[in-house]
């Protein structure tokens, strides 16, 4: 659903005072809880209510449908462009060889405006381009050095917080399985982390991934959460990023990850 990532990217970008449009009345209705959800997109639906609580001020309007055609041209130019890797088109039938071209030949064309839009359904698409997800993890002890890391592939999924949820669950599995008893979880989302931390029965449609993180920590002899800056975990990120090409599961014990080398040497810095 193009609204629910539209409303990712704004978070993702630092964005906290926005006005979404949209041009389907019973998306916005429903999202807005004047109806109730189709039983097949209500996860959906309540990712994006979830999602709205973050910011600081968040509304939702409904547009004509004329009015939003910009975004569904660059829907369909942005398909073209994302359809292969980042350098190489594969299609689309233009004379651009890399994005570099085609961003300067759109940058000479398009308002600044347009071309934030560009921007947001490329994201969409580019996030959209596998279906899977990947899912990294690594486990330092309290000198910082690097004691296991994992790389693995995840399934598709639809919202930040459902990702970080079931990054930290996977992670967690990993360090039992590991042998690890003592845990400090970390983690840069403040919602999540929030659930996994509270005891209140969690009754969203995450409440099943929630109740089994609860599940691990509770056979641990000691488990603390800590709520990181977004950069803070970059090293997480990267074996994240790593797994979304793996053909299977990668683990290192008392090895530092090599995809995550130069990510694992910028931290030491600050340590």
């Amino acid at each position: 659903m193009i609204l629910q990532g539209t409303i990712l990217f704004a978070w993702d970008v630092g964005i906290r005072d926005a006005m979404f449009e949209c041009d389907s009345k019973i998306v916005v209705d429903v999202v807005l809880g004047s109806h109730s959800p189709p039983v097949n997109i209500n996860n959906v639906i309540e990712g994006i209510q979830f999602k709205l609580k973050d910011f600081r001020s968040a509304q939702i309007s409904q547009v004509k449908r004329q009015s939003n055609r910009l975004a569904h041209n660059l829907t369909q130019f942005a398909k073209d462009v994302w359809a292969g890797s980042i350098t190489k088109l594969q299609k689309g039938g233009s004379d651009f060889q890399d994005v570099l071209q085609l961003v300067e030949y759109l940058v000479d064309r398009l308002s600044t405006d347009e071309m934030e839009l560009f921007w947001v359904q490329s994201w969409l698409i580019w996030n959209q381009r596998m279906e899977k997800s990947g899912i990294g993890a690594i486990i330092r002890n309290e000198r910082g050095e690097v004691m296991a890391g994992m790389s693995a592939i995840g399934p598709m999924v639809e919202t930040s917080e459902e990702a970080k949820l079931l990054a930290c669950r996977r992670s967690l599995e990993f360090a039992v399985d590991a042998g690890f008893t003592r845990v400090m979880i970390e983690g840069d989302n403040s919602n999540v982390m929030q659930a996994i931390s509270s005891a209140v029965v969690n009754y969203s449609f995450l409440g099943n991934v929630v109740d089994d993180i609860h599940h691990l920590m509770s056979g641990l002899q000691w488990v603390k959460t800590s709520t990181i800056r977004r950069g803070g975990n970059k090293v997480a990120h990267v074996l994240a990023q790593h797994a979304r090409n793996l053909e299977s599961d990668l683990y290192w014990l008392e090895d530092s990850p090599p995809p995550a080398l130069e990510a694992l040497y910028q931290d030491a810095l600050l340590l």
